[in-house]
């Protein structure tokens, strides 16, 4: 995943902004609202890196190794190590997706 630096925005506003984007995002009623609404704000790469990352937590949480998922998905070990990491003590985002789709 590329490197992202986020000085060029000040702390203050970049919060502010992701919190009006989450309170925006709470507010669409559909799938397909929130379907429009991401492919809009995201373009197709960081799409499929997000759904590449969704892919690492699933693999993860099935107990693959990581290895394994590297070979498959094509990710580097930092970016499993940092889902791993996310899984262990995040807030649950992951967990609750991968179950969501059982």
């Amino acid at each position: 995943m590329s490197k992202v630096t986020p000085i060029k925005i000040p702390y203050k506003t970049r919060k502010n902004l992701q919190k009006r984007l989450f309170e925006k995002m709470s507010k669409l009623n559909t799938s397909r609202e929130i379907e429009k609404f991401m492919a809009d704000l995201l373009t197709e790469s960081e799409l499929v890196m997000v759904t590449r990352r969704l892919q690492v937590a699933k693999m993860l949480l099935q107990d693959a190794l990581y290895e394994e998922i590297k070979h498959e998905l094509g990710v580097g070990f930092s970016t499993i190590i940092a889902v791993r990491k996310k899984i262990e003590s995040g807030g649950g985002g992951y967990i609750n997706f991968i179950q969501e789709l059982k």
